[in-house]
């Protein structure tokens, strides 16, 4: 019986793995920088550009993927609020049911985002907590701060806003309402004092006409918060929500209201700061890509430059191969800035710094003429 002859291995060129271990070399030897962007001929020119795009790929992994997870919800939700679950959910109660009376009303105040994106706020009630100025009402959450009940002091400490007047832009009407101004007709709005506390303005929530913005504030400290749209948001309807049947019999200032109304509006800010989110970060990690090549370009021009000098011994080197000599030194770096998952305050600029120090060292190490 015959038996079938095993083929021979053909050993691997002694070549090729020179080359490949040359190559990898590079990730931790200038020296091997230098020599592989010098030898390499014909179609491996193509291998230091292919490894400068992918590096600045690479760098930029770490912050791409931490804008991503950035949710809206944390600007405005991260404590301290300064009452801004109490006044959300006094709000969405109070669309359902009257505020004086606490029954529930006959046609429910339709507070909604239309199919199209737009705000829809239907109100014909006399009762929604508003606050009348010149003609112009919106929703106001009012706090005895007094323990006198001849002398009570009412202070704002929660409004929310609707932007139905087609004869003001939302960016005008949330920047009335930052300047304490009536938002509809710009006239300043009296100051409401605790105390002797300085006087400050109420957390709040602006409706506008395709834009909401969430502000919280409190008495010791402004506290930031951000503006959406409602492109994500359409057909939301936020009187759906007061009406939803595990709400009916929970009272408005129990916490178990005021934490599913508090769900509700974690996911209701986060779509609304989705379309701004996905823009912000395309762009800036545009930015950053485009800072990052252009700090490879230059260092291979600092190579060419750096050996022009007449009586410099490396004045024989190409300016392609200064440049491919950034290209080849430029993956370490992008590799170990990927440790700015876990230092992500650096992560957008480690990249920079760490190749910025390898070139320097390469020019002051390996290309310093001997004397």
């Amino acid at each position: 019986m015959s038996q079938k002859k095993k083929k021979a291995k053909k050993p691997m060129n002694p070549q090729v793995t020179g080359d490949i271990l040359l190559g990898l070399k590079t990730l931790i030897s200038n020296d091997a920088c230098i020599k592989v962007s010098r030898e390499w001929k014909g179609w491996r020119h193509a291998i230091p550009v292919v490894i400068a795009l992918g590096s600045v790929v690479l760098a930029l992994v770490p912050y791409f993927v931490q804008q991503n997870n950035v949710q809206g919800s944390s600007a405005v939700f991260s404590a301290p609020t300064g009452n801004y679950e109490n006044g959300l959910a006094t709000l969405i109660h109070t669309l359902a049911y009257d505020s004086q009376t606490n029954q529930k009303r006959a046609t429910p105040i339709n507070l909604s985002v239309s199919a199209d994106g737009k705000l829809v706020f239907e109100d014909n009630s006399a009762d929604f907590r508003n606050y009348s100025d010149g003609g112009f009402k919106w929703f106001t959450l009012f706090r005895n701060h007094s323990d006198d009940p001849a002398n009570p002091q009412k202070n704002i400490v929660f409004e929310a806003f609707f932007n139905t007047d087609e004869a003001t832009k939302d960016d005008d009407f949330f920047k009335r309402i930052d300047l304490n101004q009536n938002p509809f007709t710009g006239t300043q709005r009296e100051v409401h004092q605790v105390g002797e506390n300085t006087a400050y303005q109420s957390p709040y929530i602006a409706f506008g006409k395709e834009f909401v913005r969430f502000r919280r504030r409190n008495e010791v400290q402004t506290f930031t918060g951000l503006t959406g749209s409602y492109q994500a948001l359409a057909n939301t309807s936020l009187t759906d929500l007061a009406l939803k049947a595990e709400l009916v019999d929970v009272k408005v200032i129990d916490q178990a209201y005021i934490n599913k109304v508090k769900t509700f509006f974690v996911g209701f800010v986060n779509s609304s700061y989705e379309p701004a989110k996905k823009q912000a970060v395309w762009m800036y990690t545009g930015i950053f890509f485009g800072v990052d090549a252009a700090a490879i370009l230059l260092f291979g021009l600092m190579l060419f430059l750096m050996t022009r000098g007449k009586k410099n011994p490396f004045r024989i080197y190409t300016f392609w191969e200064c440049q491919k000599m950034s290209y080849w030194a430029a993956l370490a770096p992008a590799i170990l800035s990927l440790a700015g998952f876990f230092i992500p305050n650096f992560a957008y600029i480690l990249f920079f710094f760490l190749f910025g120090f390898r070139m320097m060292w390469m020019s002051m190490k390996s290309m310093r003429p001997q004397a």
